[in-house]
């Protein structure tokens, strides 16, 4: 296989770290996602039938990241990925929320950030990819909960989600529905 394409950098180009909300589904729940064949994004999802939506996470604003490793041991590539989001105050509801999250053990997440293609924000995918498909699932945790003394002290709960590829992670190009029936549109 031989190199076919140019990777120029556009010295005018603008991209903003921030990332937005984090959309979750059971990865028992996902049947595929349609890759391109003319760049490296999902293009589509199918999912179960009788499927309810995919749940919406709102973490604490400047709260998120998302962190990637890779290494290449003898000509294979495997990446890392970390999505972590801190929930401020967490009470007995959003207490459920997460341990349904952590019930699910395997979760697929779709991650906005703050970077916009015309008018829908651009959007990767973690927790599939096209080589492993659903064995690339993330896997959830809730790493850290405190209450600090003071005052003004941390109130929190750290939520990440593992997942391991064989590939680097896709830009996902589409709509998917919500639990509350509404749809979210990325990369238009």
């Amino acid at each position: 296989m031989s190199l076919t394409s140019d990777l120029i950098i556009e010295c005018n180009k603008q991209a903003r770290a921030s990332l937005g909300n984090v959309y979750l589904a059971c990865a028992c729940e996902i049947d595929s996602f349609t890759a391109s064949l003319t760049d490296h994004s999902f293009t589509g999802v199918a999912t179960a039938v009788g499927f309810a939506g995919w749940a919406k996470y709102e973490f604490e604003p400047q709260k998120k990241s998302i962190e990637g490793e890779g290494v290449n041991e003898d000509g294979t590539p495997t990446f890392t990925y970390k999505v972590m989001g801190k929930l401020k105050a967490p009470d007995k509801d959003s207490m459920f929320v997460l341990q349904e999250l952590l019930n699910q053990r395997r979760v697929t997440a779709i991650v906005e950030t703050a970077n916009k293609r015309t008018t829908d924000k651009i959007a990767f995918t973690f927790g599939w990819d096209n080589i492993q498909e659903g064995d690339a699932a993330g896997v959830p945790n809730v790493t850290e909960w405190k209450i600090e003394e003071e005052l003004d002290g941390d109130y929190s709960a750290m939520v990440e989600i593992t997942a391991k590829h064989a590939e680097l992670t896709r830009e996902f190009v589409g709509s998917i529905t919500l639990l509350d029936s509404s749809t979210v549109d990325f990369g238009g």
